[in-house]
């Protein structure tokens, strides 16, 4: 194998996930002197075009196959040139006419949750320190040195909490008297009893959160969403349920878990591991067998991961995620994306890589403007 094959069958291997550290180490090394640029922009360029299947069917779809590389070439800008110094002078024309990303927003380094006691009292937990942060009746609230929220003790009262996490900030998790564990993602709530009393254990749930839940067969464990309600003994599951979302969805990742919809039919089903249940307003539940795990888990996983997503759902994830709003000038673009990025990525990262899509954006202050 000549040279050329070799760098060639390195980008390969790099784009799919394939290398050894070994090799990683051999390709950010020829990434930085520059010798790999030629062989990453022709890999885009045949990637940036939909394959004769997906051009067939509409609306298109654009495999954000280097989504990553953009990252690390982001990354190592300070010590080279970088990767996209040729594709971008390609599209040094249209940006002439697109106003550029003039300045950045920075992935959440910190996490702004707050506690809403039953008395109305509000905890700030980034500014708090660890240890015990309050009580509630014998029940002790604590933030461990991890950043985890605990509830230790027992009542015979039936006293709520809210935990809210806004946008714009890191994952919070929480851990509920009964020894359940709950990870709520940025721009979501949940409201619980400090102490789970009487024959079943109640919680409700706005945005999106992942569920492990303690097993107790005597006190079932339900979640309420909207007009949706769950009713587990012990399993894992992931629920999304932003208000700007299509439809609530339910992944089960172990165990099982009864849905009920606010339908007129008042219709239930009973979910098996790998299966999704998606339930919009007023419609029944619609059942997807084989969900994506790893895509459902993503956002937890410190992931954007998208598999032929519209424009409007990526958007959905960036604006919670970065806290800022997103406005479309023009047609809104029927394009489909797909990729990973690490969610600690700033802003202009994510842009830059759906730019590979031929759509572009604008950053004002807080706000992105998706040009067509």
């Amino acid at each position: 194998m000549d040279e050329n094959q070799y760098y060639r069958l390195l980008v390969q291997r790099f784009a799919d996930n394939k290398c050894t550290p070994e090799e990683q180490e051999v390709f950010f090394h020829l990434l930085q002197s520059g010798k790999l640029n030629s062989f990453i922009e022709e890999d885009m360029d045949a990637y940036a075009e939909p394959t004769e299947q997906e051009a067939q069917t509409q609306p298109r779809y654009r495999r954000m196959r280097w989504v990553k590389l953009a990252a690390a070439a982001t990354i190592l800008i300070l010590v080279t040139v970088g990767v996209l110094t040729q594709f971008d002078e390609r599209k040094e024309q249209h940006n002439k006419i697109h106003s550029p990303i003039a300045h950045d927003i920075p992935a959440p380094t910190g996490n702004r949750a707050t506690i809403q006691l039953s008395d109305g009292q509000i905890v700030y937990l980034d500014s708090v320190g660890n240890g015990a942060l309050a009580k509630q009746g014998s029940v002790s609230i604590n933030k461990l040195a991890d950043g985890k929220i605990t509830y230790q003790g027992s009542s015979s009262e039936m006293v709520y909490n809210t935990l809210s996490n806004p946008r714009g900030s890191r994952v919070i998790d929480i851990t509920l008297a009964d020894g359940s564990r709950v990870w709520l993602n940025a721009g979501s709530s949940l409201s619980y009893p400090v102490a789970f009393v009487g024959k079943q254990r109640q919680v409700s749930v706005t945005g999106e959160a992942y569920f492990e839940v303690a097993s107790n067969k005597t006190m079932p464990f339900r979640v309420q969403a909207n007009e949706m309600t769950l009713e587990v003994l012990g399993t894992h599951f992931n629920i999304n349920s932003y208000s700007d979302e299509p439809a609530i969805q339910t992944t089960l990742l172990e165990g099982s878990v009864k849905i009920s919809a606010g339908t007129k039919e008042g219709q239930t089903l009973t979910l098996r591991p790998g299966q999704q249940a998606n339930v919009s307003t007023g419609s029944k539940i619609q059942l997807v067998e084989n969900a994506d795990m790893e895509q459902v888990m993503a956002w937890k996983n410190g992931l954007f991961q998208f598999k032929k997503a519209d424009i409007q759902t990526v958007m959905r994830q960036l604006s919670c995620w970065y806290d800022v709003d997103v406005e479309y000038a023009g047609k809104i673009p029927d394009d489909k994306f797909g990729g990973d990025l690490p969610r600690d990525s700033n802003i202009s990262i994510i842009l830059k890589a759906l730019e590979q899509a031929q759509v572009h954006f604008r950053l004002e202050e807080k706000k992105i403007i998706v040009l067509p």
